[in-house]
């Protein structure tokens, strides 16, 4: 059962020659690929190249729709705050709506006959009273500490 040594040299041999042609088929098919790559590449470029710059005075399309997203984005946040500030503007309305009950008077007030301020006199009379009477308490406090500090 043991295999002759020159066949399965042979064989070896044969199996590398196979795999070798294998590895250069491969090769040349990632070649092709690889050129088809840049060549795409290539033409990417320049539909980005012909698409960015103008021909002729012709305006490119690719200015103008990036100027266009950012006005619709712009609109769209300019509606949320206005939106935001109508909301706000309901809010205030409801709130003075609910003061303006606390606010209304029921009945006119009446002038009285005479005048009841400004009370100069007596105010002025007043205000000598409590201090004469904070005077008084001070001074009474200051003489029972004196004498009780000398006895």
């Amino acid at each position: 059962m043991d295999a002759d040594p020159e066949v399965s040299q042979e064989v070896s041999e044969a199996l590398f020659r196979y795999a070798g042609e294998l590895v250069d088929n491969l090769m040349d098919r990632i070649r092709g690929v690889e050129g088809n790559i840049a060549r795409l590449q290539r033409l990417i470029a320049q539909l980005r190249a012909s698409m960015s710059e103008s021909n002729n005075g012709e305006v490119s399309p690719a200015p103008i729709s990036r100027q266009f997203r950012i006005a619709e984005e712009e609109l769209a946040t300019r509606q949320l705050l206005l939106q935001q500030a109508a909301r706000q503007l309901e809010l205030v309305r409801i709130e003075a709506n609910r003061q303006v009950r606390y606010m209304a008077i029921g009945v006119r007030p009446v002038a009285p006959d005479e005048p009841t301020y400004p009370r100069a006199f007596g105010n002025t009379l007043l205000a000598f009273l409590i201090f004469a009477g904070i005077y008084l308490m001070i001074s009474q406090t200051a003489s029972v500490l004196r004498e009780q500090i000398t006895s």
